[in-house]
């Protein structure tokens, strides 16, 4: 049998000001439409809330949305960030609005947000990093609101911004879609059609089936890119244990839908979920794992059985200290890993991506598969 083990990626990263931007990206969960689409699912395993929100004029107490940002679009390379609330545009509130960014491909960062983003309607916009056009407005010192507006980008000569290739603008993220004592995963998955110069391995490939997913339409200005909100659940497990979710956000390996282990030293492997399918995040309930730490090891099969083989590739262990390494989190180190916490695993990237620096030198551009992490505290 067939057995890969993946090392070690190390990730060296610009930190950026995501907290005082507060929001970068918006929701879709509608794997069918080739473009980006509101969210369609449900609270379990989607990312919408139970019920409609109504804002009554009281503000209600409890934390803010936490935020776990994941760049799992297959050609794109580093993005910016603007968003509208109401007719004004935003970015970074510290930097004169100017974008928020980079966002770096194959990373999830979380961050609490410094705002109640479920109290407001919002619209998001990225744009390519890489793009000389973008790059020049950049440099001239423009904010959000000049190089954005709710009917589309500035109008100015031979510059101007091309959408679907210089900037996406994403749907509306609707009021209480980001409410508060929550943690959830804003994920960019999809292709744009060009792609940028910052794309898979790093070379601005064009979109196409293999990479982009089966919805992949290279007549949408959009490509399938998509915004996809996955709430993780905050379920209490059993005493003792730690609570794992699996979300499955690589269109690149889309046909694969592998099952969920997790092995520690010398113990018998234990299943998270079985079968998970390209947009999921599973199970609803967080698997109860007994003795999960830094030394753990995850396994990707086929089937229930730890042992069977996934077609192609065998099975696919990744520790955990890999895997912690790849994630940027808001502690390190082995207390990362507790009982009575909720973990979500996040597979991006592919077999055809690779791993390196931005040509600069500055930035990260890991398509290369591997898995990220990020944590949920369980409800008191």
């Amino acid at each position: 049998m067939k057995k890969i083990t993946l090392t070690r990626i190390g990730v060296s990263v610009a930190l950026v000001s995501l907290v005082s931007a507060g929001v970068l990206v918006a929701c879709s969960d509608d794997n069918n439409n080739p473009g980006p689409t509101a969210d369609s699912g449900t609270d379990s395993d989607i990312g919408q809330p139970d019920a409609p929100v109504v804002d009554t004029g009281v503000k209600d107490s409890g934390k803010n949305v936490t935020v776990g940002l994941v760049h799992a679009a297959a050609n794109l390379g580093p993005l910016l960030a603007c968003y509208a609330i109401g007719s004004g545009i935003i970015g970074d509130q510290t930097n004169a609005n100017r974008p928020v960014g980079p966002i770096l491909p194959g990373i999830v960062g979380l961050f609490d947000s410094p705002l109640d983003l479920g109290l407001v309607d919002f619209t998001p916009f990225v744009l390519d990093a890489t793009s000389s056009k973008v790059q020049a407005k950049l440099a001239a010192g423009k904010s959000c609101a000049e190089l954005v507006t709710l009917e589309g980008v500035d109008s100015g000569g031979t510059d101007q911004l091309e959408e679907g290739v210089d900037y996406f603008r994403l749907p509306a993220v609707a009021k209480g879609t980001l409410s508060k004592n929550k943690t959830v995963l804003l994920a960019i998955t999809g292709c744009s059609p060009a792609g940028a110069a910052g794309g898979n391995a790093g070379g601005g490939v064009a979109g196409n089936a293999a990479i982009c997913g089966p919805n992949y339409d290279g007549g949408n200005p959009h490509g399938n890119l998509q915004l996809l909100v996955k709430v993780l659940s905050n379920d209490v497990t059993a005493t003792g244990t730690s609570g794992v979710q699996f979300a499955h956000l690589s269109s690149e390996v889309s046909g694969l839908s592998p099952s969920v282990h997790v092995k520690n030293d010398g113990g018998a492997y234990q299943t998270v979920v079985e079968g998970a399918t390209f947009g999921s995040i599973l199970p609803a309930a967080p698997a109860a794992i007994t003795g999960l730490s830094v030394d753990s090891t995850i396994r990707l099969s086929n089937a229930g059985d730890a042992e069977a083989p996934l077609p192609l590739v065998g099975t696919i262990d990744i520790g955990n200290a890999s895997t912690q390494a790849a994630s940027l989190q808001t502690e390190a180190g082995a207390a990362f890993w507790s009982a009575g916490s909720n973990y979500a695993y996040i597979i991006v990237g592919g077999p055809a991506g690779s791993y390196n620096p931005f040509p600069d030198g500055g930035y990260v551009n890991n398509h290369a598969a591997h898995l990220l992490v990020v944590k949920a505290p369980q409800a008191l």
